[in-house]
Protein backbone atom coordinates (compact mmCIF):
# COMPACT_ATOMS: atom_id res chain seq x y z
CA UNK A 1 0.00 0.00 0.00
CA UNK A 2 2.51 2.51 0.65
CA UNK A 3 3.88 2.10 -2.94
CA UNK A 4 0.44 3.22 -4.31
CA UNK A 5 0.66 6.41 -1.98
CA UNK A 6 4.48 6.74 -3.32
CA UNK A 7 2.63 6.93 -7.04
CA UNK A 8 -0.17 8.79 -6.43
CA UNK A 9 2.54 11.66 -4.32
CA UNK A 10 4.84 11.02 -7.86
CA UNK A 11 1.15 11.63 -9.91
CA UNK A 12 0.12 14.62 -8.32
CA UNK A 13 3.71 16.53 -7.85
CA UNK A 14 3.54 15.42 -11.58
CA UNK A 15 0.76 17.34 -12.47
CA UNK A 16 1.64 20.42 -10.51
CA UNK A 17 4.98 20.86 -12.16
CA UNK A 18 2.66 20.28 -15.48
CA UNK A 19 0.57 23.00 -14.55
CA UNK A 20 3.58 25.24 -13.75
CA UNK A 21 5.40 25.04 -16.78
CA UNK A 22 2.29 25.88 -18.65
CA UNK A 23 1.40 28.98 -16.77
CA UNK A 24 3.65 31.57 -18.53
CA UNK A 25 3.16 33.11 -21.90
CA UNK A 26 4.66 31.60 -24.92
CA UNK A 27 7.38 33.91 -26.89
CA UNK A 28 4.54 34.12 -29.27
CA UNK A 29 2.22 35.52 -27.05
CA UNK A 30 5.02 38.07 -25.55
CA UNK A 31 6.07 39.48 -28.72
CA UNK A 32 2.82 39.99 -30.52
CA UNK A 33 2.54 42.22 -27.20
CA UNK A 34 5.35 44.00 -27.15
CA UNK A 35 4.73 44.91 -30.89
CA UNK A 36 1.22 46.11 -30.22
CA UNK A 37 2.83 48.76 -27.33
CA UNK A 38 5.32 49.61 -30.25
CA UNK A 39 2.74 50.21 -32.94
CA UNK A 40 0.73 52.62 -29.93
CA UNK A 41 3.37 54.38 -29.28
CA UNK A 42 4.14 55.35 -32.41
CA UNK A 43 0.75 56.02 -33.81
CA UNK A 44 0.52 58.37 -30.79
CA UNK A 45 4.08 59.97 -31.72
CA UNK A 46 3.15 60.90 -34.66
CA UNK A 47 -0.36 62.82 -33.37
CA UNK A 48 2.23 64.76 -30.49
CA UNK A 49 4.94 65.48 -32.73
CA UNK A 50 3.09 69.01 -34.63
CA UNK A 51 2.41 69.78 -31.37
CA UNK A 52 5.80 69.52 -30.10
CA UNK A 53 7.04 71.42 -32.98
CA UNK A 54 4.24 74.28 -32.53
CA UNK A 55 5.26 74.29 -28.78
CA UNK A 56 9.15 75.55 -29.81
CA UNK A 57 7.60 78.29 -31.96
CA UNK A 58 5.64 79.43 -29.71
CA UNK A 59 8.58 79.58 -27.15
CA UNK A 60 11.01 81.14 -29.20
CA UNK A 61 8.41 84.06 -29.67
CA UNK A 62 8.13 84.45 -26.20
CA UNK A 63 11.58 84.05 -25.18
CA UNK A 64 11.90 86.67 -27.78
CA UNK A 65 9.36 89.01 -26.19
CA UNK A 66 11.10 88.32 -23.05
CA UNK A 67 14.39 89.61 -24.47
CA UNK A 68 12.84 92.80 -26.12
CA UNK A 69 11.39 93.79 -22.65
CA UNK A 70 14.60 92.91 -21.02
CA UNK A 71 16.84 95.39 -23.38
CA UNK A 72 14.16 97.95 -22.92
CA UNK A 73 14.92 97.56 -19.16
CA UNK A 74 18.65 97.79 -19.60
CA UNK A 75 18.21 100.78 -21.58
CA UNK A 76 16.44 102.75 -18.59
CA UNK A 77 18.48 101.40 -16.20
CA UNK A 78 21.95 101.48 -17.70
CA UNK A 79 21.32 104.73 -20.05
CA UNK A 80 20.51 105.03 -23.99
CA UNK A 81 20.57 102.73 -26.82
CA UNK A 82 20.49 98.89 -25.49
CA UNK A 83 20.00 97.57 -28.69
CA UNK A 84 18.21 94.10 -29.93
CA UNK A 85 19.88 92.72 -32.85
CA UNK A 86 18.13 90.02 -34.90
CA UNK A 87 20.74 88.61 -37.49
CA UNK A 88 19.00 88.88 -41.03
CA UNK A 89 19.75 85.62 -42.17
CA UNK A 90 20.01 83.48 -39.18
CA UNK A 91 17.67 82.33 -36.04
CA UNK A 92 19.74 83.90 -33.51
CA UNK A 93 20.56 87.61 -32.10
CA UNK A 94 22.28 89.53 -29.60
CA UNK A 95 21.67 91.37 -26.82
CA UNK A 96 23.75 94.76 -26.66
CA UNK A 97 24.58 97.77 -24.37
CA UNK A 98 26.30 100.32 -26.06
CA UNK A 99 29.04 98.28 -27.99
CA UNK A 100 29.26 95.65 -25.72
CA UNK A 101 27.28 91.89 -26.20
CA UNK A 102 25.29 91.33 -23.08
CA UNK A 103 24.12 87.55 -24.62
CA UNK A 104 23.85 85.67 -27.79
CA UNK A 105 20.61 83.97 -27.90
CA UNK A 106 19.60 81.30 -30.66
CA UNK A 107 15.93 80.30 -31.44
CA UNK A 108 15.24 76.59 -30.72
CA UNK A 109 15.77 73.88 -33.34
CA UNK A 110 13.38 73.68 -36.37
CA UNK A 111 12.48 77.83 -35.31
CA UNK A 112 13.51 79.95 -38.28
CA UNK A 113 12.58 83.49 -39.85
CA UNK A 114 9.68 82.98 -42.38
CA UNK A 115 11.32 82.38 -45.58
CA UNK A 116 14.69 81.86 -43.98
CA UNK A 117 15.45 85.76 -43.43
CA UNK A 118 14.40 88.62 -41.32
CA UNK A 119 11.03 90.51 -42.79
CA UNK A 120 11.82 93.73 -40.75
CA UNK A 121 13.11 96.34 -42.73
CA UNK A 122 16.36 96.50 -39.73
CA UNK A 123 17.08 93.93 -37.42
CA UNK A 124 18.75 96.20 -35.37
CA UNK A 125 16.13 97.69 -32.73
CA UNK A 126 17.47 99.75 -30.35
CA UNK A 127 15.46 101.37 -27.08
CA UNK A 128 16.17 104.75 -25.55
CA UNK A 129 16.45 105.87 -22.22
CA UNK A 130 12.69 106.22 -21.50
CA UNK A 131 12.20 102.47 -23.08
CA UNK A 132 10.68 103.51 -26.55
CA UNK A 133 11.81 101.77 -29.40
CA UNK A 134 12.63 103.27 -32.77
CA UNK A 135 11.97 100.37 -34.93
CA UNK A 136 8.50 98.82 -35.72
CA UNK A 137 7.73 95.31 -37.47
CA UNK A 138 6.52 91.90 -36.83
CA UNK A 139 9.20 89.18 -36.53
CA UNK A 140 7.41 86.18 -38.27
CA UNK A 141 8.88 82.85 -36.64
CA UNK A 142 8.23 79.20 -38.47
CA UNK A 143 8.62 75.92 -38.17
CA UNK A 144 7.48 75.42 -41.74
CA UNK A 145 4.04 74.78 -40.44
CA UNK A 146 3.08 76.58 -37.99
CA UNK A 147 3.71 80.42 -37.96
CA UNK A 148 3.58 83.26 -35.01
CA UNK A 149 4.60 87.18 -35.28
CA UNK A 150 6.08 89.03 -32.66
CA UNK A 151 4.54 92.66 -33.08
CA UNK A 152 7.00 95.48 -31.79
CA UNK A 153 5.74 99.26 -31.65
CA UNK A 154 7.30 102.30 -32.41
CA UNK A 155 7.09 104.77 -29.79
CA UNK A 156 5.64 102.86 -26.76
CA UNK A 157 8.27 99.78 -27.67
CA UNK A 158 5.42 97.75 -26.92
CA UNK A 159 6.04 94.27 -27.60
CA UNK A 160 3.40 91.23 -28.23
CA UNK A 161 2.59 88.03 -30.09
CA UNK A 162 0.31 87.97 -32.48
CA UNK A 163 -1.77 85.87 -34.28
CA UNK A 164 -0.32 83.83 -37.54
CA UNK A 165 -0.11 85.52 -40.99
CA UNK A 166 -1.59 82.50 -42.59
CA UNK A 167 -4.50 81.72 -40.47
CA UNK A 168 -5.30 84.69 -38.88
CA UNK A 169 -5.28 83.19 -35.77
CA UNK A 170 -3.27 80.94 -33.47
CA UNK A 171 -2.35 77.32 -34.50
Amino acid sequence: MAQGSDISIWCSRRQEEQRHLEAGFSLLEVCAAVALVGLSLAVSLLGVAPVLRAQQVTQTAQSLIWDFRETQALSQVKGPYAVLDLHKYQPQYDILVGPQVVSSKTFLDGVDYKDGYLQMGTGWVAFDSAGDAHVAGVVRLTDGVTETDVHLYTGAGWVSLGPDAASGGSS
